[in-house]
């Protein structure tokens, strides 16, 4: 999740400093299209909304609720979702913009939209006093659509980065700091070593395998890279007490993979 979490922070800080108009809605509709684009993010979004779905259906059977009150409920729930600040921005912005490169779904609301975002120095000199209060409440009512969702969001990531522990009964590995327990064997790998990088990407790896390309970060391994990544699997077993030089040496839980990579035998 920490690679997720830096490139939305990165969008959030240009978008911010990008100001007002088309600059800023185009850096928070890059913003947009990087959740939609990317799996985890979006499903994120789904459940949220499938969240959202079951809350306003729990409100609406409550049988002891009245009318007035009901609807008060109802519409606190809405504000406060982090899937109503997303479908906001979506349909305020983000559909606005893949309008506009497909005239074959610019509807009368995306021209409208479109009009807003091209920001109010495209309105006719003579004609932007009418319309500077429209454009700064537009601005600012979006700005904080996004500001929410942004933190939200965060907020979910760095939930789900805690709960990132790799567990069984004689192994634990934390993918966020690098402290490990291997039966009797404890230390730690640091975040920003090979080492580190090699145990979190098999962790991560459907059934913890990944390829020799993944392990070095490459398009393609080559020869060299394989050599890189049997010094690195080296220093990962002696660590984890694999390769002790006592007696008592722990089981290898890194496994190569003929032709193909590593797998993290846990």
């Amino acid at each position: 999740m920490d690679k997720f979490i830096d490139v939305i922070k990165s969008h959030y800080e240009m978008a911010l400093k990008s100001g007002t108009g088309l600059p800023f809605y185009s850096d928070v509709n890059h913003y947009l299209f990087y959740i939609i684009k990317t799996p985890k993010l979006y499903a994120i979004i789904t459940d949220e909304y499938a969240k959202l779905k079951n809350e306003l259906k729990e409100i609406k059977e409550n049988p002891f609720l009245s009318s007035s009150a009901e609807e008060d409920i109802l519409d606190q729930t809405k504000k406060i979702s982090l899937y109503t600040d997303y479908i906001v921005l979506y349909k305020a912005i983000y559909l606005p913009f893949q309008a506009n490169d497909n005239e074959s779904i610019l509807s009368e609301e995306n021209s409208k939209a479109l009009f807003y975002l091209g920001g109010i120095e495209k309105v006719p000199e003579k004609e932007r006093s009418f319309w500077q209060d429209s454009f700064a409440s537009h601005f600012e009512r979006n700005k904080k659509h996004f500001t929410n969702l942004h933190f939200k969001l965060l907020e979910i990531l760095e939930t789900k980065n805690k709960e990132l522990v790799v567990k069984n009964k004689d192994f634990d590995f934390d993918v966020n700091t690098g402290q490990f327990r291997y039966f009797k064997t404890k230390g730690t790998f640091s975040p920003k070593k090979k080492e580190f990088k090699f145990l979190k990407t098999l962790y991560f790896k459907n059934s913890h395998q990944a390829t020799y390309a993944e392990l070095s970060d490459v398009d393609q391994a080559s020869r060299n890279d394989k050599i890189k990544l049997t010094e690195t699997v080296r220093n990962v077993k002696t660590k984890l007490g694999i390769l002790s030089k006592t007696k008592h040496k722990n089981k290898d839980i890194i496994k190569t993979v003929s032709g193909y990579g590593y797998e993290l035998d846990i």
